[in-house]
């Protein structure tokens, strides 16, 4: 019981050293009302009643040495820079590894191989490196970190492509790309082919059973059952999630072509404003950027992807096995948010894409960014910089119970 805040913040200052001596991880404490009667007056959100608070701990930092830096390859050819670090105990864990997102990122951060460097777990999960112990640098044997000269994956010179921070392997035969493009096809938010995992797409690589993801709907029960611990039944229910991947949406497949800066929300756009795989290959630049939400840069690359006769040939040979992309269904129904734009920040009682539905059936837009064009901002529990720029632009906010009663 603390009877007042002053006790409160002493209790939760307590807790910051005790932490350590629990035999489980904890991230903050919980202040609540102490009155039943305050309780029913402050009322609750959607998410959370207003007689509580999490108060969460900062993050706790810990410094190791920066050994050296691997290189990954993504399904788009970006080659990602990867700290490899002395194993150090954070957070619960051990920490061996933290991404550097791109080359720029190591130049901001000034690092080199051998700095002792900071590091936290971002949202207590995600190692990141904070900066330099520039102290420990005295007398320690430092060498600088360079871009890439060849792709770990296939040995071809990669390119830094103008006005991007990333360096890219442009060979379309990466074996990396060529795994994780497949990866990214058969995802929950793709294609959704759920029996078909990291480890039995890199078994069917390793036979050459698969060189795109075209080839999963040529495969057959012998070949699976050819596999490592792969049998009848697991192998028949693979073949069945193949075969209900191919009565799929427009939108669904655009996504899992894996096209350049097209999302979930680009693949949507594009499924409803040209409904067909045909109308798009025939759509011009002019007519993609006509689209909106749909920039100059992106219209350029869905442009090219589909006057590229590699992926029109995969396209082609998909179609003709089966797979059947179906226009998006206009929603039906009240539309009260019909010509709202909307954008969702913090953390929601339901995750992100279900709101996301939910609103543009009602006819909104749903936008990543606060603008002065944006009409709502729907705010969860720690919104972060949206909230500050929705208030800049004089945005409405509403929290999930006010959007409820604006959808009803």
């Amino acid at each position: 019981m603390c009877p007042t805040l002053d006790d409160a913040a002493a209790y939760y200052e307590s807790w910051k050293d005790k932490r350590a001596k629990l035999p489980y991880q904890i991230d903050g404490v919980v202040v609540k009302v102490d009155s039943l009667a305050l309780h029913e007056k402050l009322g609750a959100t959607a998410k959370s009643p207003r007689w509580a608070a999490a108060l969460k701990f900062e993050a706790e930092e810990a410094a190791t040495v920066l050994k050296g830096v691997e290189v990954g390859v993504g399904r788009t050819g970006v080659l990602t820079p990867i700290a490899v670090l002395d194993p150090v105990e954070l957070a619960g864990t051990t920490v061996s590894r933290a991404t550097l997102h791109n080359y720029d990122q190591i130049e901001r951060l000034g690092l080199k191989l051998g700095d002792t460097v900071t590091l936290i777990k971002s949202g207590e999960i995600i190692p990141k490196i904070l900066g330099v112990v520039k102290e420990a640098r005295k007398g320690a044997h430092l060498k600088p970190i360079a871009p890439p000269q060849r792709c770990p994956s296939c040995g071809s010179a990669p390119k830094h492509l103008e006005g991007e921070v990333e360096y890219h392997c442009v060979n379309p035969k990466c074996p990396a790309q060529r795994a994780e493009r497949i990866r990214h096809f058969v995802s929950r938010r793709a294609m959704d082919i759920e029996s078909v995992g990291p480890v039995l797409i890199e078994q069917l690589l390793a036979k050459g059973l698969l060189e795109s993801y075209v080839d999963l709907y040529r495969l057959r029960l012998e070949d699976l059952m050819a596999l490592e611990r792969m049998g009848r039944k697991s192998s028949e229910n693979v073949l069945k999630a193949i075969e209900a991947s191919k009565q799929c949406t427009l939108s669904r497949f655009l996504f899992g072509l894996g096209i350049r800066q097209v999302g979930e929300r680009t693949a949507q756009l594009l499924a409803r404003s040209f409904k067909s795989i045909d109308a798009l290959k025939h759509a011009s630049e002019a007519d993609l950027a006509d689209v909106n939400e749909i920039g100059d840069i992106t219209a350029r690359g869905i442009h090219e992807f589909f006057r590229d006769p590699r992926q029109l040939a995969l396209i082609s040979e998909a179609l003709k096995l089966g797979v059947r992309p179906a226009a998006e269904e206009v929603p039906s129904g009240p539309q009260p948010l019909a010509g709202k734009t909307v954008v969702i920040t913090g953390t929601l009682s339901e995750p992100r894409p279900v709101w996301k539905q939910r609103l543009e059936r009602a006819g909104a837009t749903v936008t990543g960014s606060v603008s002065k064009r944006t009409d709502f901002l729907l705010a969860g529990e720690s919104p972060g910089s949206k909230l500050d720029a929705a208030r800049e632009h004089s945005v409405k906010v509403l929290d999930e119970a006010e959007m409820t009663a604006l959808l009803k």
